[in-house]
């Protein structure tokens, strides 16, 4: 096992659940916990795609292979928008563009692959099947969430309960790092435990 590699995707709810003035807490978040792992091609490689009624990619994990490039895409990066928010066709999507070859991921070199899925409001499509074909491919999933996301939602898509962070509001958001932390740098499928990778 491949201690200090990772594959990450950051999967964000970029609906107007979230709105232009809690998506500044939505980046800070996410740069919080790129700013704590290593990033790099040989180490850890980074996805982020935003969703609402139809996703998008930001990046892929072969987009940057430094950590500065990657905070500077994400100081740029803007609130996606839309009124709907469909989980399950954004997590299909990033199972057939992301978590492959193509898409940079090093799976076929048994690197961990992760998913940090973050939502701010129920999903208005289904989105068991896609979440168990992550599983089924060896996708460690964990949810973080609103108080207006469903709970049980999301604890049916992270891998386990465990896996489910819940926030009272936006403004806790960037401090939410040190939980998902430990599982994002420690965890892999099959319950194997590692040297931590996060930087003191």
């Amino acid at each position: 096992v491949h201690v200090n590699k990772r594959d990450i995707i950051f999967l964000l709810d970029g609906s107007d659940n979230v709105g232009k003035n809690n998506f500044p807490y939505v980046r800070d978040f996410v740069t919080n916990l790129v700013n704590s792992l290593d990033v790099g091609s040989d180490n850890i490689r980074v996805g982020l795609v935003q969703f609402s009624d139809t996703p998008v990619t930001e990046f892929s994990l072969d987009t940057y292979q430094t950590k500065s490039e990657l905070l500077a895409h994400l100081r740029r990066l803007q609130l996606k928008g839309g009124s709907g928010l469909n989980a399950g066709s954004a997590l299909s999507y990033i199972h057939a563009n992301h978590f492959t070859e193509a898409g940079g991921s090093r799976t076929r070199a048994h690197v961990p692959q992760l998913l940090l899925l973050l939502m701010a409001g129920p999903s208005e499509d289904a989105y068991l099947q896609a979440a168990d074909a992550m599983v089924r491919s060896g996708v460690l999933t964990l949810c973080v969430g609103t108080t207006r996301a469903d709970k049980a939602e999301s604890e049916h898509i992270a891998f386990n309960p465990s896996l489910v962070y819940v926030m009272d509001d936006f403004r806790s958001l960037p401090y939410l790092p040190q939980q998902p932390i430990q599982p994002l740098t420690t965890y892999v499928s099959g319950g194997v435990q590692e040297v931590p990778l996060s930087q003191p």
